[in-house]
Formats: structure tokens, C-alpha cells, sequence
């Protein structure tokens, strides 16, 4: 499992793909509060960590599907994952694959947050936990269908119209009270982040979750 997750983590974070989400996930954070605070006459540091959430909350599935979308059907697609198999299990491919993607977003995320702290001269580890909470929660929605689809270019499309959809789906269920369909506010984590950092441990275990519903899936299949 190990050699699955150090293999997807180097084949995620070699590319200029890391840097340009770290630029990203900072230049924004840091335009978005100055512009807010050119409007407010005032800075607060707070701020340059409240639109970095924001950012990840609204962009972070999109990364997510564009850099792992084909994170598993790619390996059935190249038939690489009957060599896989020769060597570790089904569960370890599935677990290792979600390990190696949320330790490329840890190393994404703690860089923007090294940069946001050397610009604010404050860093704060709870939002780092929020902002990761959140990508592993991402991630795992991804894998799964990366796993239920056969085809990369299928999982591309299917998630990126989830990347499009989800995020307003679940603001809208969260902040509006009145809606039908406010009871799926419990399924995203944007309730969990109203509620206060100790609530975040929630889209965790949706993770844990979903992966364990995909490791089932994949130990039904045969490649």
C-alpha cells in the first residue's frame, strides 16, 4: 500500500502542477483580501485565511477531478493494474491511491499556508486542518468515480460537472433553512465548517467512508 501511495504522491507533486496550485491557492487568497480591504479601508490577517478557505472550498473539487480523475481507471485503462495486483491487494491499490492524493494536498496546502503566514506574519494550524479535511473529502469523492466509471475521459466529465455542481448545491442547502433540500447540508463540509474547527474530523470519516464503499466496489470487479 505504501508503494502505491509514494507512487502517486511523486507522480502528482513532480509536475508544475503542484507550484501552480500552491501560486494559485496564495496569489488568490492574498488578491481577494486586498481587494476586500481596499472596499473596508482595513486589513485583518484573518482574512487572508478566511479566502483561502473560501478558495478551497469552491475550487478545491475542480483540482481535485483535473489532477486524479483517472487516479484508478487510468491503471485499468493501460492494464497496469494487473501487474499492480501481482504484487499488493485490491484494498491497498484503492486505500493507496486516496493516501498518495491527500498527501500531495497536505504538501499543497502547507505550502500556501507557509506563504499566506510569511505575508500575514501568522500562521494557524487549525485552518490548515479545515483546508485539508476538506481536499481529503474532495479527493475521496473523486476516486470513487474514478473507480464506478471504466473510462478516464468519462470520470473527467463526471467530475467536473460535480465540481461545477456540488459547490452550490451544498451552500445552497446549508444557508438556506427554508429549502427542501436542506437536510443534505449533513452530506457536505461546508455545514461541519459552520460549526467550528472540532466538527471538521466529520468530512474525515466521509472519506474513510467513501473510500471503504470504493474498496468494495473494485473487490467485486475482476481485471
Amino acid at each position: 500500500m505504501w508503494a502505491i501511495t509514494k507512487r502517486e504522491f511523486w507522480n502528482l507533486i513532480k509536475s508544475v502542477r503542484a507550484l501552480i496550485i500552491i501560486l494559485l491557492f496564495s496569489a488568490g487568497s492574498i488578491g481577494v483580501t486586498n481587494s476586500l480591504s481596499k472596499v473596508s479601508g482595513q486589513l485583518d490577517v484573518a482574512e487572508y485565511y478566511a479566502s483561502l478557505r473560501l478558495l478551497v472550498l469552491i475550487f478545491g473539487f475542480l483540482f481535485a477531478t483535473i489532477l486524479s480523475h483517472s487516479c484508478f481507471n487510468g491503471e485499468v485503462e493501460t492494464k497496469t493494474i494487473r501487474l499492480l495486483l501481482t504484487k499488493v491487494s485490491k484494498t491497498s491499490i484503492v486505500v493507496g491511491k486516496l493516501l498518495g492524493t491527500s498527501l500531495f494536498w497536505m504538501a499543497c496546502l502547507t505550502g500556501s499556508f507557509l506563504f499566506i503566514s510569511v505575508v500575514g506574519k501568522v500562521f494557524r494550524p487549525s485552518e490548515l486542518f479545515i483546508a485539508f479535511s476538506t481536499m481529503a473529502y474532495f479527493n475521496s469523492i473523486v476516486l470513487l468515480i474514478s473507480v464506478v466509471t471504466t473510462k478516464s475521459s468519462r470520470s473527467n466529465f463526471i467530475g467536473l460537472i460535480f465540481a461545477l455542481l456540488l459547490p452550490g448545491l451544498g451552500l445552497y442547502a446549508t444557508l438556506t433553512a427554508t429549502s427542501p433540500l436542506h437536510f443534505l447540508q449533513y452530506f457536505f463540509p461546508y455545514f461541519y465548517l459552520l460549526q467550528g474547527v472540532r466538527y471538521m474530523s466529520v468530512p474525515l470519516a466521509f472519506a474513510v467512508l467513501l473510500t471503504w464503499v470504493a474498496v468494495l466496489l473494485v473487490k467485486r470487479r475482476d481485471y
